[in-house]
């Protein structure tokens, strides 16, 4: 992880390298990290040692919201599927007093419940949930993201792409990236 310190101290640009691990599950975090370039996995880990994708994020995501705002350790843990660029921001030094920012992590949070709404708890087939996400995505999405969001394998996922670009409702702009007409 290289750092650069940005005016006054409190804030700092951290650049991860491709599966350099971001958070450590139970670990106790200190900070925000605003991802800011690149994609990152977070997942999960069952009580007999098997791992579970939770989502692949990018740019939108706020890491360690939940441990600010309960307390608590990470209940998962993060790595960097590219490298990314985070920027951090001390628990103690902003984030108490700004209510900005709280703003911010209130819109994330209420992001988050929205996404679990309509696609996590659902249980629609994987054409109508892979649909209902990017419509609702509005920017081109990449298989791996779908695969982490709309919970189905990688073979079903692309066999559903492909019928929906026949139907005409989606377009490939490239190998393994697609957008919603």
């Amino acid at each position: 992880m290289k750092r650069q310190r940005l005016p006054k101290g409190r804030i700092e640009i951290l650049e991860y390298e491709k599966e350099e691990r971001i958070i450590a599950m139970d670990e106790k975090m200190t900070c925000l990290l605003f991802i800011v370039r690149g994609t990152i996995h977070i997942y999960g880990v069952e009580p007999d040692g098997t791992q579970y994708s939770i989502v692949a994020a990018q740019e939108e995501t706020i890491l360690g919201v939940v441990e600010f705002l309960l307390d608590r350790p990470s209940p998962y843990f993060a790595q960097a599927a590219s490298v990314v660029w985070a920027v951090f921001v001390p628990f103690s030094s902003a984030l108490k007093q700004d209510s900005e920012l709280l703003w911010l992590l209130g819109q994330h949070l209420a992001t988050i419940q929205l996404r679990q709404s309509f696609f996590d708890l659902r249980r629609d087939d994987l054409e109508t949930r892979i649909a209902r996400y990017m419509r609702w995505k509005k920017e081109p999405v990449t298989i791996l993201e779908l695969l982490a969001n709309v919970h189905g394998s990688r073979r079903h996922v692309q066999r559903v792409l492909a019928r929906l670009k026949e139907q005409g409702v989606v377009t490939r702009l490239k190998k393994g990236l697609y957008t919603w007409r």
